[in-house]
């Protein structure tokens, strides 16, 4: 259980690192061995393992709030880059 948490806190920690770079491709391959670490874990996991159902809650809570600033970035670079473009229709006119 240690090694998995540890695993996948690290890959985590990558994934947000890619995202605040703007690399998404590494971000792509680090939720992928994210999500197979996840597979593997749920797979062996006994039904009664509380402190791994625990993880897994939490973890899914901090995926929400990653999503929830990504898109939050997303937003504010949309908004900006419209801004930008009206900008220059304005200027060339």
């Amino acid at each position: 259980m240690s090694a998995f948490r540890r695993s996948y806190a690290a890959e985590t920690g990558a994934l947000e690192d890619a995202l605040t770079a703007g690399d998404f491709d590494t971000a792509l391959a680090c939720d992928r061995r994210r999500q197979g670490l996840l597979r593997a874990a749920i797979a062996e996991m006994p039904e009664n393992d509380m402190e791994l159902k625990q993880f897994l809650a939490d973890a899914e809570a901090h995926n929400v709030e990653m999503i929830t600033r990504l898109e939050d970035g997303l937003t504010r670079g949309r908004r900006a880059l419209s801004q930008s473009q009206k900008a220059v229709k304005a200027y060339t006119r």
